[in-house]
């Protein structure tokens, strides 16, 4: 029997219909499941939890990464669910607003303003990633990563700033984020801009296949790669919808 479709007014003995059910949504393209909790098998805490990051290893383990909020706010750990227990991770800074996976590493954007990593299959240890933009938001799209909202410096100089600012790294290289000349033609792809119209800082952004989709709070950028010469373009496909932040992504 085919379903015809969620209809809670249709009598509930109407072949094919749903007329109640739970954690979905009805959408045009059909029914989509809500978020729901996450039993980790870990044990209770009243610390505030934030940025959970759930990925897949390259060795094809499921893993996950948190960050504990302690201190009235003041202080931040990040720690990695193993086994049922917290593994706690060191890093130059934990205050990581957004973790991302590429390729065999893990990334995290903190609110210190610098990238940090580690390998997927051994995450006991972060560490800086050098040259790297100052952003608050990191995302990987098209074998790249896609950094937002904040700055590119290059040997001391700032070359790059705004909240309303995009940067993308060199192809299949987390540290690739600045060429090693600006003036000539560069056989890397990394490149950077802001979102000018509407006005306003980018606030969220995630992958979309390919694409990269960037997020104001009443607007919305659709990236793509267009080859070594233009790079990315980030055209505004909405001027009157947008994203209050990551977490509401």
């Amino acid at each position: 029997m085919s379903t015809m479709g969620f209809a809670p007014d249709l009598d509930s003995l109407t072949p094919g219909v749903i007329v109640d059910g739970n954690y979905f949504l009805p959408t045009r393209r059909g029914l989509r499941s809500l978020p729901t909790t996450l039993r980790t098998g870990l044990p209770q805490s009243e610390q505030r939890h934030v940025a959970p990051f759930l990925y897949r290893t390259s060795r094809g383990e499921i893993e996950l990464l948190f960050v504990v909020i302690g201190g009235n706010g003041t202080t931040r750990t990040i720690y990695a669910a193993k086994n049922n227990v917290h593994v706690e991770v060191t890093s130059p800074s934990s205050f990581v607003r957004q973790f991302c996976h590429f390729g065999k590493v893990i990334l995290g954007a903190t609110e210190d303003g610098i990238i940090v990593r580690a390998d997927d299959v051994n995450d006991a240890q972060f560490t800086a990633v050098t040259n790297s933009p100052k952003v608050r938001i990191l995302f990987a799209a098209g074998g790249m990563l896609i950094g937002a909202n904040g700055s590119l410096s290059k040997d001391g100089t700032t070359i790059a700033s705004g909240t309303d600012y995009w940067f993308a790294s060199d192809e299949h290289n987390y540290s690739g984020w600045v060429p090693s000349t600006l003036a000539a033609p560069s056989t890397s792809v990394a490149a950077w801009g802001p979102l000018n119209s509407p006005a306003g800082a980018v606030v969220a952004g995630g992958p979309l296949g390919h694409r990269a989709v960037l997020y104001k709070r009443g607007s919305i950028f659709v990236g793509d790669y267009t080859g070594p010469v233009d790079k990315w373009l980030f055209p505004c496909v909405s001027d009157s919808v947008g994203c209050v932040g990551p977490d509401a992504l």
